[in-house]
C-alpha cells in the first residue's frame, strides 16, 4: 500500500508527532510512506522520504498544484491528512481522471469539523471525538476509531520521591511537578502555576518544571513573578531531550481545559511517571481515575493542588498509578499494536 502522509503547520506539538508516528507505524506494517511537508518545518529532520511544499498561504496555488502532480506521478492508493491545511490542499483538485478513486482520509486532531467534511474517511482519536463529529454531521460509517500511539522503549521503573509530610523529619528533596505543551489558554498551564502557589501556602516543598512553547510564555512568567513562585516554577523552552525532562519530574500533571487526546500522556506512561490530567476530553478516555492516574476538574487550581498532594502524601498510590499506566500504555497504545488496527483498516477501505 502505497501512502501519502501529509501536514503543513511548521511548529511542534502533538499534530506533528502524530504525522510522525503515522508514518513509522505504517512504515513498521511494510507500507510505502510518502511524506508531505512545508518548506521550513520543524519536523522536517525526523521523517523519511519526503516532499515539501511551499505553504504561503491556505489559498497556496503553487502548492496545491505541485500536490496534485505529485499526487499523479507518485499514484498513492490513499492519503492521510493531518491538519485543515493539508485536508484542503488535497481536496482541492482531487476530482480528475488521475485520482478520483484516491480515497482522503482525514485525522481529528481537535474538535474543528469542518474541513473534515471534505474527506472521504475520518479518523477520530478517542470515542468522544468520534460522538463530537456524528453529531456535527460526518456519518458513523465514515469514521474510525484510532488513538495516538507511542513507542514503548523502556521497562517500568519505579522512582521515590520527597516524603510525606511537609517540614517532617523524613523531609527530603522537593517533589518535582513536570509538564509539557503549547502555551496557550486552553493548556490551562495557569491553575496549574496557581495550584503550586497553594501547595506552597500549605506548607509543601514543590518544584514545577514547565516545557513548551508559545504566545502565552510571558504571561506565563508575569504570574509567576505575580505569585512569587520564582524560586518554585521553571518555564522552559521546546523539549528536545524528553528523557532528560522525564526523568528530572516526580509527578506529570497535564491541566488541559481541552484536551482531544493528550499525546504527552503516553510518553509519560512510558516513563514510569505517576499522572494528573483534568477530565477535558481526551485524558477521560486514555486514564481511567484512580486506577492509572488522578483525574481533575477543568480550571480548578484547588482541585489540581488537592490531587498533587494526594500523591505526595501517599507514595503507594502513586507507585500503583505509574504502573497501572504504563502497562495500559502497553496493551493499548504501543506503535506495534496500533499500527497494524492502522494498516489493516486503511487497505480495508482501498478496497471498498
Amino acid at each position: 500500500m502505497r501512502i501519502l502522509n501529509i501536514m503543513m503547520s511548521r511548529d511542534l506539538g502533538g499534530i506533528q508527532q502524530s504525522f510522525v508516528d503515522y508514518s513509522d507505524a505504517l512504515a513498521l506494517c511494510g507500507d510505502e510512506v510518502i511524506n508531505i511537508s512545508s518548506i521550513g518545518a520543524k519536523i522536517n529532520s525526523r521523517h523519511a522520504r519526503k516532499y515539501s511544499l511551499p505553504n504561503l498561504a491556505p489559498w497556496c496555488v503553487f502548492s496545491k498544484l505541485y500536490l496534485k502532480i505529485l499526487t499523479i506521478l507518485l499514484k498513492p492508493d490513499i492519503i492521510i491528512c493531518h491538519g485543515n491545511r493539508a485536508i484542503s490542499f488535497a481536496s482541492e483538485f482531487r476530482f480528475g481522471i488521475f485520482d478520483k478513486n484516491i480515497p482522503i482520509v482525514g485525522v481529528a486532531h481537535n474538535y474543528s469539523y469542518k474541513h473534515l467534511k471534505k474527506c472521504d474517511y475520518v479518523i477520530a482519536l478517542t470515542e468522544n471525538l468520534q460522538e463530537h463529529l456524528v453529531a456535527r454531521g460526518i456519518a458513523s460509517k465514515q469514521i474510525l476509531r484510532i488513538p495516538n500511539m507511542a513507542r514503548v522503549g523502556r521497562e517500568y521503573k519505579q522512582k521515590e520521591f520527597s516524603s510525606p509530610a511537609a517540614g517532617s523529619p523524613e523531609a527530603g528533596l522537593p517533589v518535582v511537578i513536570g509538564s509539557f505543551g503549547r502555551f496557550v489558554a486552553k493548556k490551562g498551564f495557569v491553575y496549574l502555576i496557581e495550584a503550586i502557589n497553594i501547595l506552597k501556602q500549605n506548607g509543601h516543598d514543590v518544584r514545577l518544571v514547565l516545557g513548551g512553547s508559545g504566545q502565552d510564555r510571558e504571561m506565563l512568567k508575569e504570574k509567576v513573578q505575580e505569585l512569587k513562585l520564582e524560586g518554585e516554577v521553571s518555564i522552559e523552552g521546546w523539549v528536545t531531550d524528553k528523557d532528560a525532562f522525564f526523568q528530572q519530574m516526580d509527578i506529570f500533571c497535564l491541566p488541559s481545559v481541552v484536551e482531544p487526546f493528550g499525546i504527552i500522556l503516553l510518553e509519560a506512561m512510558e516513563h514510569s511517571k505517576p499522572i494528573i490530567a483534568t477530565k477535558s476530553g481526551g485524558p477521560e478516555e486514555v486514564i481511567r481515575d484512580n486506577v492509572d492516574g488522578l483525574l481533575a476538574r477543568v480550571e480548578s487550581s484547588e482541585d489540581l493542588a488537592r490531587k498533587i498532594e494526594q500523591l505526595i502524601m501517599d507514595q503507594d498510590l502513586a507507585h500503583r498509578l505509574a504502573r497501572s499506566g504504563y502497562l495500559r500504555l502497553k496493551e493499548n497504545y504501543d506503535i506495534n499494536i496500533v499500527a497494524k488496527n492502522l494498516s489493516n483498516s486503511l487497505n480495508r477501505l482501498i478496497k471498498k
